[in-house]
């Protein structure tokens, strides 16, 4: 999407002449499947971030409503993607995966195994797909603060500035970092509005 493109990047200029309405049509329209290249000159050097933006193509799969998707679906599944054009999936998780030091992470919830993590993610490469984490951090993992195994600001946010909040947080990347090889991590805080406004106030 140029808008979206030109949105995070600030320059896109994208311009194209000719007076045959059908031919127009069949070129840009996406149900004739024309493979287009395009030859982008920039006023200045790509930055890191941007070139990620361009470089990943990819699904977000939910595996945090009390079950997780089998190993087996996951080895089915993704080779179907792969073939559509996909180089990365990002795998949304609240607390559906081991955390070392953490038995109550994911407790009772179908969670990944730290294996299970490291047979999915080696399947994907083997494939040229990415496995990209999505987890929560501080906010948003409602399942795992029921076991009262640390300390809430309000209703689902762990409490900022206490050492057991940032002990956790650290075992969970941790983990992830063992188990899946991308340097990549998504970190969510979509749903900590409320941050601050509890007990830390």
């Amino acid at each position: 999407n140029a808008d979206a493109v030109r949105q995070r990047l600030g320059f896109l200029h994208v311009m194209g002449c000719q007076n045959d309405g059908d031919f127009a049509f069949q070129m840009t329209h996406p149900k004739f499947h024309k493979e287009k290249i395009y030859e982008v000159e920039l006023d200045r050097p790509l930055e890191p971030l941007h070139q990620q933006m361009i470089s990943d193509f990819g699904v977000m799969l939910d595996v945090s409503r009390n079950a997780v998707i089998n190993i087996d679906t996951f080895k089915w599944y993704l080779p179907l993607l792969k073939r559509m054009g996909y180089n990365c999936v990002f795998l949304y998780s609240e607390d559906t995966y081991y955390v070392e030091g953490e038995p109550y992470f994911g407790y009772m919830r179908s969670r990944y195994t730290e294996s299970e993590m490291r047979e999915l993610d080696e399947f994907a490469s083997s494939i040229g797909v990415e496995v990209i984490p999505c987890v929560q951090a501080l906010a948003h993992v409602n399942a795992f603060l029921r076991w009262n195994q640390v300390n809430v600001d309000t209703d689902d946010i762990m409490l900022v500035d206490d050492e057991r909040t940032y002990e956790i947080i650290d075992r969970m990347f941790a983990t992830l970092s063992s188990a899946i090889k991308s340097r990549t991590i998504h970190i969510g805080m979509d749903e900590a509005h409320m941050l601050g406004r509890g007990k830390f106030l």
